[in-house]
């Protein structure tokens, strides 16, 4: 279940810009501009809505269920949790990542690592992900979007320019001690965004 729910989430999130109800679940209203980047937020959220609550891997505000967000953790805690869980795929199988996966992308720490969920293959066999920390080209803002990668050696590229995949988070590997939010439904941020008192998705 652990896999198609954060497919779900994902779907709940992306896309979204900071400053919209789906951004502020995205980041479980732990951030704001200045806060560095959102990429690790995407994963956290989609973690906590699977119904992982260990703390060593997810890094998202929910005290009710012992989750707490750490500040500049994002990252190092995605990684280093996965490592100690037994998720963490160094070898060349992480070129065959599965849907749902994380993908961790770097040339180096601290500021060219980056992390983002596996959608899956095109008929192309480009790589489809979601990805937070991204640059809304219209408000300049942060964003989540969908967006394509094509693989050039160990390298995952976009018009942009490209980054090293170092690691794949196996997420079906990872323990999910809670039910999935709301069955594991999409729809479910309409009832968790009216706890956090925003009438509705914009």
């Amino acid at each position: 279940m652990g896999a198609s729910a954060i497919l779900a989430a994902v779907r709940a999130v992306v896309p979204s810009v900071y400053g919209s109800a789906r951004f502020r679940l995205l980041t479980g209203g732990s951030w704001g501009p200045g806060g560095g980047t959102t990429c690790a937020f995407l994963c956290a959220w989609c973690l906590y809505f699977a119904g992982c609550r260990d703390p060593r891997i997810v890094n998202y505000e929910a005290p009710a269920t012992g989750l707490r967000f750490h500040v500049s953790e994002g990252i190092s805690r995605l990684i280093d949790g996965a490592r100690t869980l037994g998720a963490l795929d160094t070898t060349a199988a992480r070129f065959r990542p599965l849907p749902g996966d994380f993908l961790f992308l770097t040339e180096g720490p601290p500021h060219t690592e980056h992390v983002e969920v596996f959608l899956g293959f095109t008929k192309s066999g480009a790589w489809r992900v979601a990805a937070a920390g991204q640059t809304d080209p219209k408000t300049g803002r942060q964003c989540a979007i969908v967006k394509t990668r094509t693989r050039r050696g160990s390298q995952l590229t976009t018009a942009a320019g490209g980054r090293t995949l170092a690691a794949v988070i196996r997420t079906r590997r990872l323990p999910y001690a809670a039910a999935p939010l709301g069955g594991g439904s999409a729809l479910v941020p309409l009832l968790f965004l009216a706890a956090l008192g925003v009438a509705a998705l914009e």
